[in-house]
């Protein structure tokens, strides 16, 4: 299997993992989306905004949707700082329920998101209802087989029996999650942390990958 090193994973715990501590992580996801000069990419789930800031650097029309207005807003302080607010639109919205005609983005980013929707399959259905003929879709999904996700799922239930209110989590195991992009061509990297604690992105699906990065086309 080929391989491409990501980053240096130092620390074991999955949050910080979560964060995104490096920018050789975003550039190798940015690297397989490949967003161009006046492309058309939906941040599906934009968070804080950190990709759809990279995006409008390149030169792309982001569209940058969440279903959370303070993220949004965070979105909008970073656009404005970068001067790229005639290039990023903000949504609020939920990607279960895509409020865009069809057929209307060249590109869309969906990263570390999907794991928070009880609807996945709806929700990856909208992205491509909205997605133009050939274009791309490009999704970093967590995986339930690995060891440390299923623990933080486990600590998600135990929260729920203790009515703690935690943020809701649905993971799923790869057949669940490359499931509604069977019918299209699509290429799987799994993420491994391996050697020294380097993260290494890796062709095909490893059923114990921590996360899938999927690329799909329409």
């Amino acid at each position: 299997m080929n391989k491409t090193k990501i980053f240096r994973h130092d620390h074991k715990s999955l949050q910080h993992w979560l964060e995104y501590g490096s920018d050789t992580y975003l550039h190798f996801i940015l690297s397989l989306l490949q967003p161009k000069e006046d492309v058309l990419i939906l941040d599906n789930g934009c968070g804080n905004g950190r990709f759809s800031v990279v995006m409008g650097q390149k030169g792309a029309r982001v569209v940058s949707l969440d279903v959370n207005l303070l993220l949004l807003k965070e979105t909008a302080v970073r656009a404005r700082k970068e001067m790229l607010g005639h290039r990023i639109e903000l949504v609020l919205a939920d990607m279960q329920s895509l409020p865009f005609r069809v057929n209307i983005f060249d590109k869309i980013l969906c990263v570390h998101n999907l794991w928070c929707v009880p609807r996945y399959k709806i929700a990856v259905r909208e992205m491509f209802t909205t997605l133009k003929k050939n274009g791309e879709i490009l999704v970093d999904h967590l995986n339930l087989l690995n060891l440390s996700v299923f623990l933080a799922w486990v600590q998600y239930v135990v929260m729920k029996i203790l009515r703690r209110s935690p943020m809701p989590v649905f993971y799923r195991i790869p057949y669940e999650i490359l499931g509604p992009f069977a019918p299209f061509r699509t290429h799987v990297f799994s993420l491994v942390i391996k050697q020294r604690n380097q993260l290494y992105a890796m062709k095909g699906t490893n059923p114990f990958a921590p996360r899938l990065i999927i690329k799909c086309f329409k």
